[in-house]
């Protein structure tokens, strides 16, 4: 009887760790080649947004890298922003944990966001400019 009493108990245990924890993930991706023309448009983007964490992975075209830049540096205190050749970097770091940080290179952008770290308003103003950042990077308005 202890036994099977164990086992519901750790069943039941089991079943509320996993549902206090979502993840939700998405991905887009657009293509347009034209081979003999030598035109070619690739973009995809990615995001995944968890209890704590959240993260969007995205390539791009590289006329798009002006705009996302804007977006960022519209949105992004300029205190965190550092440019190193053709790499844009947004990072805030606090006692010695990076609280987020967005990364622009030529065709591709990084963002991560840890929520524990900051405001649920902050939160959401970044994950706003990520939809925003996305509708860039996949032509959709």
């Amino acid at each position: 009887m202890i036994k099977i009493i164990s086992l519901l108990v750790f069943m039941l245990c089991s079943f509320l760790i996993n549902a206090q924890s979502k993840t939700t993930s998405s991905s887009s991706s657009s293509s347009k080649t034209k081979i003999d023309g030598v035109e070619r448009q690739h973009s995809s983007v990615s995001v995944n947004d968890s209890d704590t964490f959240y993260s969007l992975r995205a390539k791009f075209t590289l006329d798009k890298k002006e705009e996302i830049i804007k977006l960022l540096s519209d949105n992004v205190d300029e205190e965190y922003k550092s440019v190193s050749g053709k790499t844009f970097k947004w990072i805030k770091e606090e006692n010695g944990e990076v609280v987020f940080s967005f990364v622009v290179t030529d065709n591709q952008l990084k963002i991560s966001i840890e929520k524990d770290l900051i405001s649920n308003g902050t939160f959401n103003k970044f994950k706003n400019l990520g939809e925003s950042l996305k509708t860039v990077i996949s032509n959709r308005k």
